[in-house]
């Protein structure tokens, strides 16, 4: 993490990283973690000083196009055939969901956007 950057009005970039891609879901915040998925892998950040607090390898196909879902301690991500839920924590993998396969078209898909998660 870099030296914290005046940005105006009052604000200041607290922390900068470097990933080596892009990005490929939209972020998610939980209890003072910032979780991303970056070139195949679900990577945690703590927020107070940048710092990785763990990083898991999704080796389950391409990640999807929606967002990474965080509630209750588990984070839940599309990626091309199936879903992840991740500990929070630890980044352990939880459980995984693969989408049913339609027949003849091939491998079924749960690449359709943001997973909607309820108590």
């Amino acid at each position: 993490a870099e030296a914290p950057t005046a940005l105006g009005d009052g604000l200041a970039q607290c922390w900068f990283n470097s990933v080596d891609a892009p990005p490929t879901l939209a972020p998610a915040i939980l209890d003072g973690v910032g979780f991303v998925n970056v070139g195949g892998d679900v990577r945690a950040y703590r927020l107070d000083d940048g710092r990785e607090a763990w990083r898991t390898p999704v080796t389950s196909g391409t990640p999807g196009l929606g967002r990474i879902v965080a509630r209750n301690g588990t984070l839940v991500l599309p990626a091309t055939t199936e879903a992840l839920g991740l500990d929070a924590s630890s980044g352990q993998v939880l459980w995984r969901f693969r989408a049913p396969s339609d027949g003849e078209r091939g491998p079924g898909s749960v690449n359709a956007g943001t997973p909607a998660l309820t108590d």
